[in-house]
């Protein structure tokens, strides 16, 4: 079965969306990650990591959707190279994502966070597309899954934004 919404056709998604145990969307961001990494870090990951996760997800039906490439960095602009959707336009960007997927009959959406400036708009947008639209949402930070195994790697809990962490990942 192909877990990848952007190469089906439109009656292919109709089946995949409506079967699917949950609709995965992974969220990056486009900001500087210091003078040795693109801007796309957060992105780049969000496809590997989450690609790699579908396909060793045994019996449960994913169903992955485009990664959001923008995310919410204002605390970045002053970075050339930076794009930032303002806070408020990141969570209705959400919430319409979700009002499509259950127009087709989506019944659980599970938002996979790569940046940590998306953290609180995509909490945000979760408890209204629950309440408003009937979406089931699950929100993840990446980290929350292998936070243990990294610490273990880099050898202390200092580690973050364009680290030798993040830099060897790329």
């Amino acid at each position: 079965m192909n877990h990848i919404l952007g190469e089906m056709t439109s009656e292919e998604s109709h089946k995949a969306i409506e079967e699917a145990d949950f609709i995965v969307l992974a969220t990056g961001s486009v900001e500087q990650h210091s003078l040795h990494l693109p801007l796309l870090v957060d992105t780049i990951r969000a496809e590997e990591i989450t690609s790699r996760l579908v396909e060793s997800s045994g019996s449960l039906k994913f169903l992955v959707l485009p990664t959001l490439p923008y995310g919410y960095s204002e605390h970045h602009i002053h970075y050339p190279g930076t794009i930032t959707l303002k806070a408020d336009t990141y969570q209705k960007v959400l919430e319409d994502i979700a009002w499509s997927l259950k127009q087709h009959g989506a019944k659980r959406l599970l938002i996979i966070n790569y940046h940590g400036g998306n953290t609180e708009p995509i909490k945000l947008a979760a408890n209204k597309i629950q309440r408003e639209i009937g979406l089931k949402v699950y929100a993840v930070n990446w980290t929350q899954f292998g936070r243990d195994l990294i610490v273990e790697w880099a050898k202390s809990e200092d580690w973050g934004h364009a680290c030798e962490h993040e830099t060897s990942m790329m």
